[in-house]
């Protein structure tokens, strides 16, 4: 559940600086759509390639995404994921407080 809300709040940090633009009632929903709707693509996207790689196997582990970038970028690949998910979630808190 943490890793879900890490996920989705975004939307409202993203409307924060809205006051400074111009004309935000037409210009922030223009934008935010096709921002929320890449972003609805892109979990979609690495959803289908980890349950891809990891098959049925995806409910057991306890760090999927990692799991599965270890299957196909080695123990690298797992650290990246494991390290670009800490700095993201500090980054997310730091920002919000």
């Amino acid at each position: 559940m943490l890793l879900l809300v890490f996920a989705f709040v975004g939307v409202e940090v993203a409307l924060v600086p809205s006051g400074e633009v111009k004309d935000p009632a037409r210009t922030v929903p223009r934008r935010h759509r096709p921002g929320a709707g890449l972003t609805t693509l892109l979990y979609l996207a690495i959803q289908a390639v980890a349950q891809g790689v990891l098959g049925a196997d995806m409910a057991a582990r306890r760090g999927p995404l990692a799991a599965a970038a270890a299957r196909f970028l080695g123990e690298g690949g797992r650290l990246l994921v494991l390290l670009g998910g800490a700095v993201s979630m500090f980054g997310t808190s730091a920002g919000t407080c």
